[in-house]
């Protein structure tokens, strides 16, 4: 994910990282975000593009993990067990599924956060 601090900076990361390429959920708003889009590049890496409040005082580039297939629904128990497993770790926000928002009925957490000294993981 790339934490941006304004809108333009997202429209141009979107439109060089898309460039005839797979957009995985569209430019636009969302509930978690004004503006947010997730495309995979020529290399088929995935980038989640996010407008964010507060980008300048965050980590701009930050690590996902994807709980799905076996591991779907199991992104609460990883946060907490990752925040017992590094040193001066701790748990940050977590999003939550709202009802109807996901038809995959083990997924619960839509993302959250972990925070481990220098390394800032974010998971969905």
């Amino acid at each position: 994910m790339v934490a941006c601090a304004v809108p333009e900076e997202v429209d141009r990361l979107h439109a060089s990282l898309s460039d005839g390429e797979i957009e995985l959920m569209p430019l636009g708003a969302y509930p978690f975000s004004k503006q947010y889009a997730w495309v995979q590049d020529k290399y088929g890496l995935s980038w989640q593009l996010m407008l964010v409040d507060d980008a300048e005082k965050q980590q701009r580039i930050r690590l996902k993990l994807f709980f799905s297939g076996e591991a779907c629904g199991k992104a609460g128990a990883a946060l907490d067990y990752y925040a017992l497993v590094f040193d001066e770790a701790e748990k940050g926000y977590v999003n939550y599924y709202q009802e109807g928002e996901n038809p995959e009925k083990r997924a619960v957490i839509n993302y959250g956060e972990l925070k481990a000294r220098i390394l800032f993981i974010t998971d969905i």
